[in-house]
């Protein structure tokens, strides 16, 4: 029988092996709230079969094909039944502290249900910190949207050739194939060569959506420009000893030997009631450019070339 929750996260051969940006935002939600948990890394071409195995139903998406992705999480029963399984990590989020008391296993792979389990969440687990407080759910979803919309958008181009040798053989092959036939070119250069206009471009569009990040977060007074940027006092992420949540002086590690911390005066998406879930998504993408990035990666084919990271912790100075 199941005795805790189960992530599951794409396999890597980086150390720490998480690097997604979506799987990070459930791992941080998990390990903020404190909650055990083991992972189990899958590979790229198993995601299909995982979800079938957990009989969940994926959308079709526009070529035809089921949408299987992860992250997923299984939350054990407290009463002996058979486990809850959610899928994508703002329901994560929502549903984490919810369901391990239940026996009939729904099953949460769309974004309506977001609001349906909202109002459970805080009452199943009172004692864990919200990720996403009373009535910020809307306001959550679409900070999470704008980031897809304008950072992810044009990251995907930039960082996409890097991917495929920080995966595993069967993943790697996989992620070449299919991301290929996606962008319709004959190979994973071409979508933004090094030195190109194309590539410019891309940069442009991703200095001006940080930009426009910037100025969101300084309104909300005390942000500093490089608690955005740079990780070793990011109000996100941190290699290093980490930062107080509070006056309590409260820091929560998040594995992988990055911790959640606060500076000063520095205050979160929403404001000092943070760390919430737009945090996290942040912090994801965030490290997601690191992990792809990193040109310090010990291991032939495993270093980044460190020249996009270099760039943004440059940015808006």
């Amino acid at each position: 029988m199941q005795d805790k929750i189960i992530l599951y996260d794409i396999s890597s051969n980086l150390m720490p092996k998480a690097w997604s940006p979506n799987t990070w935002k459930a791992r941080f939600v998990l390990n903020y709230k404190g909650l055990p948990y083991e992972t189990v890394w899958v590979s790229y071409p198993d995601i299909a079969a995982l979800w079938e195995r957990l009989g969940l139903s994926p959308d079709i998406d526009k070529s035809g094909k089921p949408n299987t992705f992860l992250p997923i999480i299984s939350v054990p029963s407290n009463e002996g039944g058979p486990p809850t399984v959610i899928a994508e990590s703002f329901n994560i989020a929502l549903c984490v502290c919810l369901f391990s008391r239940t026996t009939t296993p729904p099953q949460f792979t769309d974004e309506t249900y977001w609001f349906m389990w909202f109002r459970f969440l805080d009452h199943e687990y009172p004692d864990t910190p919200r990720v996403i407080p009373p009535n910020t759910a809307a306001l959550q979803a679409s900070f999470v949207q704008t980031l897809r919309s304008t950072l992810i958008s044009s990251l995907g181009p930039l960082l996409v050739s890097q991917i495929p040798s920080k995966l595993d053989p069967g993943g790697a092959s996989y992620f070449v194939r299919t991301r290929k036939e996606s962008w319709a070119v004959q190979n994973l250069e071409d979508i933004a060569p090094y030195g190109s206009e194309k590539r410019r471009e891309f940069e442009k569009k991703l200095h001006a959506s940080f930009r426009t990040l910037y100025a969101l977060l300084s309104s909300n007074g005390g942000m500093r420009e490089q608690d955005i940027f740079s990780p070793p006092t990011s109000p996100i992420i941190s290699s290093g000893s980490g930062f107080p949540f509070n006056s309590a002086g409260v820091s929560v590690d998040v594995g992988g030997g990055v911790k959640l911390g606060r500076t000063g005066e520095t205050h979160w998406v929403m404001g000092p009631i943070g760390p919430t879930f737009a945090d996290f998504a942040l912090g994801g993408i965030l490290y997601w450019i690191q992990s792809v990035e990193n040109p310090a990666e010990d291991g032939e084919g495993k270093r980044g070339t460190g020249e996009l990271w270099s760039k943004i912790k440059t940015w808006n100075g």
